[in-house]
């Protein structure tokens, strides 16, 4: 009895070091390439939906360590806008009302934030990552299957994720997001990684979701521009 009890401590340890690894090769795929720190920087996409017969511009704008912008661009309609100053979660509607934003909506864009954070650390993210599968494939690319316990201040549905046993990058992953009313199940698929200044990036995101599929493509990213913290405050007129 005490060799089997001995037995089940060391392979609980091997599959503790087996992630402990794997995650440090992950955290290591995302580091700038130029040894530079991420202070900030502006993704500017395009996004295909098949609900639009026009496509959507949506510009990220992202300051360390917890200031987000997220303004989505419709041609003949007015700008919406979500943000969150590192305080106060708020959005902007088409037609200029401003309210603020709390419950699962805030939860979720501050989430989004630490997920979007390049120089995070997953403990910062997850409470518990399991190793699932080893020899996943998503398009082809052999994968290590992951699945990831939010930390509990976020609020979040577990996420399961499939990082490339190539490049340590996600290929794909599967998540409910938590806003209002009942959660909504997506799936997003991550293609051709690119080094933006040290920002390592999927050129283009695929998304599955009840509502729509999806298709983003970045156009052009800034790192480390100058950006005022008011640029994330709601408008004064609030």
């Amino acid at each position: 009895m005490k060799s089997l009890i001995l037995l089940f401590g060391l392979t609980i340890a091997a599959v503790a070091g087996e992630v402990d690894e794997l995650v440090a090769k992950i955290e290591k795929a995302r580091e700038p390439k130029n040894n530079v720190s991420i202070r900030s920087y502006i993704s500017r996409t395009m996004t295909f939906t098949s609900t639009l017969q026009v496509p959507l511009q949506i510009d990220y704008i992202y300051k360390s360590p917890n200031k987000i912008k997220i303004i989505t661009r419709i041609r003949g309609a007015g700008d919406t806008i979500q943000a969150y100053n590192g305080h106060t979660a708020w959005e902007q509607l088409a037609d200029g009302t401003v309210r603020l934003l709390n419950g699962p909506t805030a939860d979720y864009l501050q989430f989004f934030i630490t997920l979007g954070n390049p120089a995070v650390k997953m403990a910062e993210c997850f409470s518990k990552i399991e190793i699932i599968s080893s020899n996943s494939m998503v398009d082809k690319e052999p994968c290590y299957q992951l699945e990831c316990t939010p930390l509990p201040h976020f609020r979040q549905k577990t996420v399961i994720y499939w990082v490339s046993r190539n490049d340590f990058l996600p290929r794909r992953a599967d998540m409910e997001i938590l806003t209002t009313g009942a959660p909504v199940p997506m799936t997003s698929w991550f293609v051709d990684y690119h080094d933006y200044d040290g920002l390592i990036m999927p050129k283009e995101t695929r998304t599955a979701s009840p509502q729509s599929p999806v298709i983003s493509r970045i156009l052009e990213v800034k790192v480390n521009q100058e950006i005022d913290n008011l640029e994330f405050n709601p408008p004064a007129s609030f």
